[in-house]
């Protein structure tokens, strides 16, 4: 509502004197939209549009009362007083219609709902199936490149695009598909992808050939892709059918872990170099001193973007740091090791486990030599196990 009286322009008065009321009255009688109306001894505060001040004028003076204007403000007291600088208000026309011009295209791309699926992996995708900043919004069809991150990302379970202002957001939901893919609509059997005990089997067709508790091995038949068909003369005959389960195993993973005791350390001389850097659209304009370090950490320090709510346009500024460093070797210590081969552990989950498997129990053995850290590592694991024969 105040953005839409800002446009129209509004006026603030304060109506005085003995007939104050009897403005307000002859103000309602002559359809004269008020708000915001105060009232402190017979001395009334009232907003109105600005195109009615003549009319609030001309009622004043027939009640006989004295107003006083405390505030005018909105588009057209802005064009009223700037209305003999031409130049300002072609500059501000023009500003108006680039910005209006700006807001037609999508100037950034924001992924959410991604937890396994590294956000670079997905903003390539979506470049490469013309969603890009600097697009058009009419351009890409965002429906098809939702349905083609479902089938291409195994992991990827949903997924849609919507536009906010100037800015595409891709939200997906990461999950395990079902292990019938649409080349898999054929008949075959659902075999074992890895040694394990059965948790639990739920079969929606086909023939369970094991029952929790039981042990497997990888490449055993768990169901079969057939079931058995009574006949009138009392015999049987086996019809293929599209086999579908959900089996759950407990499995065990070993694995060795070797970190060595000498690590390099990057450290910092002290000398800096700062870069002033200006971004439209994709490019990038620096300017600083010339760069003469042979090895360097960056930081990058965002100054000023141009946005307005969801609306971003592509100017940026920002500063950026360079620190130049010395590569030095140094022995770590143990909870340097220790760190480092926990990184290395949870790095080997995420990249083999699927997002529905979990660790049951973790059982951990590390020895320190002079060479490094080894340690041994026991994974009991809750996962699917179902897949199809090929």
């Amino acid at each position: 509502m105040f953005v839409w009286n800002y446009l129209k322009g509004y006026v603030i008065i304060k109506a005085v004197g003995f007939y104050a009321q009897r403005f307000m009255n002859l103000a309602a009688y002559r359809g004269i939209k008020i708000w915001d109306v105060k009232n402190e001894d017979m001395v009334f505060t009232v907003t109105f549009s600005y195109g009615d001040l003549k009319k609030i004028e001309k009622c004043a003076l027939d009640a006989g009362c004295r107003i006083k204007v405390i505030k005018e403000a909105g588009v057209p007291v802005v064009l009223k007083r700037y209305r003999k600088r031409t130049s300002f208000i072609a500059g501000a026309a023009f500003f108006v219609l680039f910005i209006c011009f700006l807001s037609m295209f999508i100037w950034s791309i924001r992924v959410e709902g991604n937890l396994k699926i590294p956000t670079e992996k997905i903003l390539s995708y979506v470049n490469e199936s013309g969603l890009r900043p600097g697009t058009l919004k009419s351009t890409p069809d965002l429906g098809a490149i939702s349905n083609r991150l479902i089938l291409d990302f195994d992991d990827v379970a949903w997924a849609t695009i919507r536009l906010d202002g100037t800015k595409a957001v891709v939200s997906i939901s990461e999950g395990t598909k079902s292990n019938i893919k649409p080349q898999d609509e054929q008949a075959c059997d659902i075999v074992a992808k890895r040694d394990g005990v059965i948790e639990s089997i739920t079969v929606i067709s086909g023939t369970a050939q094991v029952r929790s508790g039981d042990v497997v091995q990888k490449g055993q038949v768990l169901v079969k892709g057939a079931v058995m068909i009574a006949n009138d003369d009392g015999t049987f005959t086996e019809k293929p059918v599209v086999p579908k389960a959900f089996i759950r195993a407990t499995t065990v993973y070993h694995m060795k872990e070797t970190v060595p005791i000498k690590i390099n350390e990057k450290k910092r001389t002290g000398e800096k170099r700062t870069w002033i850097a200006f971004k439209v659209a994709d490019n990038d304009f620096a300017f600083g001193m010339p760069l003469n370090f042979k090895s360097f950490e960056t930081q990058k320090n965002k100054i000023f973007e141009f946005d307005i709510g969801d609306w971003v346009f592509p100017f940026e500024v920002y500063k950026q740091d360079f620190y130049e460093v010395n590569n030095v070797q140094k022995k770590a210590t143990k909870e340097e090791l220790l760190k480092k081969a926990e990184n290395m552990l949870d790095s080997w989950t995420e990249e083999n486990l699927d997002f529905d498997s979990y660790v049951v129990k973790c059982e951990k053995n590390s020895n320190i030599n002079d060479r490094g850290l080894i340690m041994d590592v026991v994974l009991t694991v809750s996962e699917r196990i179902d897949t199809n024969q090929r």
